[in-house]
């Protein structure tokens, strides 16, 4: 982007204005609004053509154009709202480039060599008619269709809502698959999701110790048997789920029964007392978790 260098400038080292320096400063702010409106027009761009930005809503019945902005030939032009002419005879409406001057305190200007000149322009499209091809830049209708490559913000804005976007809160609907899991954060509310990392901490947590005991053959008496863990666990406060496995004859072993004595809980060991309904020579086996209360 072309940008003077003011930092030479002083109360007592003044610039003095140039030609050059007003065209400088003139390419300058056309190259940017050139690349804004590139940027919007795309492949599209034709020089020869004229996009409207915005506006310029022509109403045949009415004779009336509402004010906007058109883009041409690397140029930026306003239109005013107001009338436009009746079609006659064969003609169409054309885009006709206005050509007037500012004159508060400006044109015409005197030069320092005594001549007289008119500088400062407002260029301005307007709507009149002539013959198709003919007079004018270009065909009115052609170019509405110019549009197509200028959609509106409210058209972007509408197309963007069939988007996911990266910052705003959006409701989704239909069965989406991913080809990659997505990563999120840890949960913090109920509906939420969770992460493996999440679950695999929030399972060894809940999940102390687990094993398998022999109390053999149940007698009359009953069995005690005590659990020593691997590791001491971070609590004595915990649950025992255990499953009774027989391995006797079928229908030959009797039921049993198996608790755990509370006064041995502590966070190296417990014990289970099994006892059985009637004596049976059959053998059994307990599987065990301990779970975090």
């Amino acid at each position: 982007m072309k940008k003077l260098d003011l930092s030479s400038v002083t109360n007592a080292a003044q610039m003095p204005v140039k030609k050059g320096t007003l065209q400088f400063l003139q390419d300058s702010y056309t190259e940017i609004l050139n690349a804004l409106a590139n940027n919007l027009v795309g492949s599209a761009n034709v020089g020869s053509s004229v996009y409207v930005i915005y506006g310029c809503v022509l109403d045949e019945i009415l004779l009336t154009i509402t004010q906007g902005a058109v883009y041409y030939n690397g140029e930026i032009y306003l239109v005013s709202d107001g009338s436009i002419p009746a079609l006659t005879g064969s003609n169409v409406y054309v885009w006709t480039l206005l050509n007037t001057q500012y004159t508060t305190n400006a044109d015409p200007v005197t030069f320092t060599d005594t001549s007289v000149h008119n500088i400062h322009n407002i260029r301005t499209f307007v709507v009149s008619q002539g013959a198709s091809g003919g007079s004018g830049v270009t065909g009115y209708i052609d170019d509405v269709a110019n549009q197509i490559a200028l959609p509106s913000i409210s058209a972007l804005q509408t197309a963007l809502s069939t988007f996911v976007t990266l910052s705003t809160n959006q409701t989704i609907s239909g069965t989406k698959t991913f080809s990659t899991s997505p990563i999120v954060p840890n949960p913090s509310a109920n509906q939420n999701p969770t992460t493996k990392q999440y679950v695999d901490n929030l399972y060894s947590n809940f999940v102390l110790a687990s094993g398998r005991a022999e109390p053999g053959t149940i007698g009359t008496g009953g069995v005690m048997v005590t659990i020593t863990f691997p590791t001491p666990l971070p609590t004595s406060s915990y649950k025992v789920l255990g499953t009774i496995i027989s391995r006797g004859t079928p229908n030959n072993d009797t039921i049993v029964l198996w608790s755990l004595v509370d006064s041995t809980r502590t966070n190296t060991s417990c014990q289970i007392q099994f006892r059985a309904y009637t004596p049976f020579s059959g053998a059994i086996s307990f599987e065990y978790v301990i779970l975090s209360a």
